[in-house]
């Protein structure tokens, strides 16, 4: 478990308190509440004082100093949860954010804050509490925003921040001059001898619903700007692009960002979620990730029910005592539990429930951009298969591939040849692949694989957030303990230069001898290039005629071009593929982006469905069979036809084969040649069932 601050759970002295008031409880001689009298007295406004001074400076508990924001939410603010109203728990993220917090806004870093979470992590409470109603009610000069795509969220924000200042004690409120749906300004009206004027502190929260407008801040100066839900805000970039001077003094950035999102509330704007994910550094952003094992009820120290009955389930920290792991959770308890309940979901055979468990429930961040509406693939099926690999052991290893040398020169041997070795940690992911344990190549048969590739023509650049792919496809064929029709194996980097990728490509494409069978994307094409200048183009792929509308004007020799009349047709191959083989795939990269996956997004992140769409293309565009070129030999196909009379009275070659559908499935005829040779390519795309089902 990793966050920005702390590296790992605190352990706690014996002394440790951050929350006295909640446990102790405001002493007689301080709560007016229960006691007017004291108002006036000296002890009431001393006591006071002394919290004031906690929340401005901090609070040493312990040995352990807290921010001081840390000690107002957790002695003041209430928390509001099913289990009923009462004081914050204590967990250790909630104090690692408000460290995080005050590192992010200190002078030597002033960066934004990037937050991807799990679901129920109480992240909207924290920052209503420590960081807008922080520098609401004790700042100077302050101005907040709270944005959203959608109104309910923005005002969701708003209604948590409502909750804590309805029950602030009356010693720490704070008059509002103006509160509406879109603004709330601290102060009050006063009369003078020029009349009426606004005093207080006029510290504002701002509240905007982007909609269609991603200027609804400009012009305004402002501490802090919170971004709820950001996965359902399809003008995120926008809206921070347009924004950004608004945290701005000249070029030096004094305000901050929150850019939250939750797992499950990903849809059109988990584009420029992910966006900020995979470019922090643009985004003057640190990350802190909240993943589903954190304050995953009962699995941390003091977790009680509505009852406030003990119900803490944390065996693997029973060795430690109970004052020391005061905000613990027991993570791997967490996991198992998580586990488990996937487990009953299944069980019950309920998808849907079981498929918004794992979004809400994240356990690595890539699940945190899982979403299922950018497609028509069966997302049930897909997370089905997820799950079978994520529970199960791996079906693939990686794989090191290497030019072989001259032991004696140490050169290239020409031809070129590959030398295969298992990768280890030494091994730069450049120059490995991954490969199906199954899926090796098979000694002399041709024909039998082809790939796609889905390339990049600029070397790593913050431009750019796409990898390059390619993947081995293996077609249809009867050889006896081999699997058919998937991808058996996998590239997915993106090197510092792309001739690295490049090289890899050519690399797998000689170890699986894929001679005239490796397709690729012509709309990132070098990679064709780099194959033809260094010897290599007798792999390339042409083009694939059945892809290519009747009217094409395309004139290129290599490649394939993935336009409006080829992309549709390579998505349904992968419909099929993905509705009647999804079992077959195991490599957990592809299913991933295939539940991401949008056909009509341009540079998108999911290279590797492209790939294996693009070696779709390929395997059925082939009509040369698989051929075991051993067996071929040892056939003679050089002798001379014997001509006979068959049953029909026709003369044939009894030393071929007829290509007939009583013939069982073999060398001769595999199920994709066979469909094309019975099929016309206008009823190809039947809507009943698998065409490659005989």
């Amino acid at each position: 478990m990793k966050f920005s601050v702390l590296p790992a759970q605190l352990l706690k002295p014996k002394k440790y308190c951050p929350n006295p008031v909640v446990r102790y409880g405001i002493p007689s001689y301080a709560n007016a509440k229960e006691n007017p009298k004291v108002v006036d007295t000296l002890a009431y406004h001393q006591w006071w004082e002394e919290q004031i001074y906690y929340i401005h400076n901090g609070y040493t508990t312990g040995g352990i100093t807290i921010p001081g924001r840390y000690y107002k939410f957790v002695n003041f603010d209430p928390a509001q949860t099913a289990k009923g109203v009462g004081p914050m728990e204590l967990h250790d993220y909630q104090l690692d954010f408000a460290l995080w917090v005050e590192h992010l806004k200190s002078a030597g870093v002033r960066k934004n804050a990037y937050v991807p979470k799990a679901r129920r992590k109480a992240m909207s409470v924290m920052t209503a509490g420590m960081v807008v109603d922080y520098g609401w009610r004790f700042g100077t000069n302050y101005h907040a925003a709270v944005v959203a795509g959608l109104d309910e969220y923005s005002q969701d924000f708003i209604d948590k921040w409502k909750y804590i200042n309805m029950h602030m004690p009356r010693e720490l409120r704070v008059k509002t001059l103006l509160e509406n749906k879109d603004e709330i300004v601290a102060g009050w009206k006063e009369q003078t001898e020029e009349g009426w004027i606004s005093a207080g502190s006029q510290n504002t929260i701002y509240i905007r619903t982007v909609n269609n407008n991603p200027n609804v801040l400009k012009g305004k100066f402002l501490n802090d700007i919170v971004y709820e839900e950001s996965g359902e805000n399809e003008l995120l970039l926008e809206t921070i692009a347009a924004s950004e001077d608004c945290l701005r003094v000249g070029n030096v950035q004094y305000g901050t960002s929150f850019i939250y999102g939750t797992g499950g509330n990903m849809s059109v704007g988990s584009k420029g979620f992910k966006e900020i994910h995979l470019k922090l550094g643009v985004y003057n952003a640190e990350q802190f990730y909240i993943p589903a094992y954190v304050f995953f009820e009962p699995a941390y120290a003091g977790a009680v029910n509505e009852f406030g009955e003990v119900v803490e389930d944390i065996p693997n920290l029973q060795d430690m005592k109970p004052y020391e792991r005061v905000g613990w959770s027991d993570f791997e308890r967490a996991k198992e539990l998580i586990e488990i309940k996937k487990k009953e979901l299944l069980a019950e055979g309920d998808m849907e429930k079981y498929i918004k468990f794992c979004q809400n429930n994240p356990i690595n961040i890539d699940e945190i951009f899982r979403r299922s509406s950018a497609n028509n693939f069966d997302m049930l099926k897909l997370n089905d298969q997820l799950y079978k690999i994520d529970t199960g052991a791996k079906k693939y290893n990686r794989f090191h591939l290497g030019y072989k040398k001259n032991d004696q020169t140490g050169e290239t041997i020409t031809p070129l040849e590959v030398v295969i070795t298992p990768a280890n940690k030494e091994h730069p992911e450049h120059e490995c692949v991954y490969i199906l344990n199954d899926g090796h190549p098979i000694k002399g048969y041709k024909y039998l694989d082809c790939a796609g590739v889905d390339s990049y023509d600029q070397n790593q650049a913050k431009a750019s957030k796409s990898l390059g792919s390619m993947v081995v496809f293996r077609r249809q064929h009867t050889i006896p303990g081999y699997p058919a029709w998937l991808p058996v194996a996998l590239i997915r980097n993106r090197p510092k230069y792309k001739e690295q990728f490049y090289d890899l490509c050519i690399k797998l494409a000689i170890y699986y001898d894929l001679q005239e069978s490796v397709l690729v994307d012509i709309g990132a094409g070098m990679v064709i290039k780099h194959f033809i200048d260094s010897g290599n183009s007798k792999y390339l792929s042409r083009r694939p005629k059945k892809f290519e509308s009747p009217n094409t004007q395309q004139t290129h020799d290599y490649g394939v071009s993935l336009n409006a009349y080829s992309k549709p047709k390579m998505v349904a191959a992968l419909q099929t593929l993905f509705d009647f083989h999804v079992e077959k795939i195991w490599f957990e990269h592809i299913l991933s982006e295939a539940l991401n996956y949008d056909e009509f997004e341009i540079g998108s992140d999911n290279d590797s469905v492209d790939a294996l769409g693009i070696a779709l293309m390929k395997a059925i565009d082939m009509d040369s069979l698989p051929m075991d070129e051993e067996q071929l030999l040892a056939k003679n196909p050089y002798q001379y036809p014997e001509w006979e009379e068959n049953s029909e009275g026709d003369i044939v070659d009894k030393t071929s084969i007829e290509l007939i559908d009583e013939l069982p499935l073999g060398k001769e005829e595999d199920y994709v040649s066979r469909m094309h040779r019975r099929m016309s390519a206008e009823s190809s795309n039947s809507e009943d069932g698998d065409p490659f089902d005989d």
